[in-house]
């Protein structure tokens, strides 16, 4: 006979089981994972979102030059801007050409696993390079 129910359950257990954490450790693994996915596909959407503002400034300071000079420039420093590799980790910006009649610079990523390049050319239209498919 019980008096008080706090006395009749000599065997409850206040552990965890090991299927129990098991289950945690799982569903701890899968949100960080998810979190870790998120947070670099957002630090590479900035890093691409610098680059095209980068871009629009070189456009831009290519379309003062040509206003003073009527003529384009593979010159950085008569750009009168600083050269934008001299500060940016992620990307390398090139200009490919530049005459009297147009100009191209690419922003290429650093790293081996962004494979994203944009251009920009006198016409002001940011565009992003599809690369070839690979060959078999």
């Amino acid at each position: 006979m019980c008096i008080s129910p706090a006395v009749c359950k000599k065997n409850t257990s206040l552990a965890f089981t090991l299927a129990e954490l098991i289950i945690v450790l799982i569903i701890i693994g899968i949100t960080a994972t998810i979190g870790v996915l998120g947070f670099s596909a957002g630090v590479r959407n900035e890093y691409e979102k610098n680059a095209k503002i980068k871009l629009e400034a070189v456009y831009s300071a290519e379309q003062d030059y040509f206003a003073w000079k009527n003529n384009y420039t593979a010159d950085w420093t008569a750009l009168n801007m600083e050269d934008p590799n001299a500060n940016d980790a992620q990307y390398t910006f090139t200009i490919e050409s530049a005459s009297q009649t147009g100009f191209s610079v690419k922003a290429s990523a650093k790293t081996a696993n962004a494979v994203s390049e944009y251009t920009i050319d006198q016409t002001g239209v940011i565009q992003k390079v599809v690369p070839p498919p690979p060959t078999p």
